[in-house]
């Protein structure tokens, strides 16, 4: 077995592991003012705060989420000075624009909280003890991440459901898990080897999870795609319909959204367009709550990308150009 579907499948144990130590995370959680907050971070950790963001703007919270290298380009630091919180996401705890945030930008660091899969991180250091909230997913060697990416979720989802009140069930998301690695991936890997650029619409945090599964496909696969929420795909990109691309949708259950899910499904349909939804899957997702239902998702496309990989003739979830920890700009 590749080390990368390896670590795919030590998804479950590291969800579990995490949850037994979540009263360490809510402990942190309290020093974190949560008026006015700001998430960064840089590829799969941006991810996360995008979802995380979305989540917590859906419940009224003043939540942002930028790229940290995007940050970091900015000619003035002045707008974050509007923020009582930054959270800072990096599962390596040493990548480039992490180390430059906390030479350039110290001023900010006693109000910044840093979220890392890396005790050993040389930028520690710059942060008390209670700032430092550990993601406990073990080490993870192959490009494409997965285990990290997803207990940086439930790290964050763990402290986001104490602040609105409402139990996300994360423990469920286990069983999830499991189901999915069990799951025939055949069909669906049919559709990826017969359709070389695939297009994923999501809405709200959805989207979030269909740029982790669009960059572990392209880590992983050498496969390229097109992440779209649904609104902006109306906006003009519904033209793609006529060189017939595979069409792959993600709904989220019991949310407003669903109805849009549901108007873009029938317009397609009437379009004669070649799409793929994964409501279909949604029996394997009864226990959890809209916030953490896309989630698994990324087991099946993780598998898929492992596939892919191999009948490609490469190594599942090993680099050729990038390295694990990015230290270029």
């Amino acid at each position: 077995m590749a080390i990368f579907l390896s670590e795919v499948y030590q998804q479950p144990d590291a969800i579990k592991n995490l949850l037994d130590k979540k009263k360490d995370i809510l402990m942190k959680a309290e020093n974190i003012p949560n008026e006015n907050i700001l998430f960064t971070g840089m590829g799969a950790s941006y991810f996360a705060a995008n979802y995380i963001s979305d989540i917590l703007k859906d419940y009224g919270f003043n939540a942002w989420s930028i790229e940290l290298s995007r940050l970091l380009d900015f000619g003035k630091k002045d707008f974050l000075e509007d923020f009582d919180s930054i959270i800072l996401i990096s599962q390596s705890g040493e990548s480039i624009e992490l180390v430059k945030f906390v030479n350039e930008y110290s001023e900010y660091i006693e109000k910044s909280f840093l979220i890392t899969n890396n005790p050993n991180s040389s930028i520690l250091g710059h942060f008390l003890e209670k700032q430092l909230i550990f993601i406990n997913a073990g080490e993870e060697n192959s490009m494409g991440s997965t285990k990290t990416f997803t207990n940086t979720l439930v790290s964050l989802l763990i402290i986001v459901q104490e602040w609105i009140g409402k139990d996300f069930k994360l423990e469920n998301l286990i069983k999830s898990y499991e189901k999915m690695l069990n799951f025939d991936i055949n069909s669906l890997l049919n559709l990826f080897l017969n359709n070389n650029f695939p297009i994923f619409i999501s809405w709200k945090w959805g989207v979030s999870i269909l740029n982790m599964i669009n960059l572990t496909l392209t880590e992983v696969s050498k496969v390229p795609s097109l992440v779209f929420e649904g609104a902006t795909f109306r906006h003009g990109v519904i033209e793609i319909v006529a060189i017939d691309p595979l069409i792959v949708l993600l709904p989220i259950s019991n949310d407003p959204t669903y109805k849009k899910f549901k108007n873009l499904k029938y317009d397609l349909e009437q379009l004669k367009a070649k799409i793929f939804t994964l409501e279909s899957l949604f029996e394997n997702m009864n226990t959890l709550p809209k916030e953490t239902q896309p989630i698994p998702y990324l087991v099946i496309f993780q598998k898929i990308a492992n596939s892919l990989a191999i009948y490609k003739g490469l190594e599942p979830g090993q680099g050729m150009y990038a390295s694990k920890v990015t230290k270029k700009e």
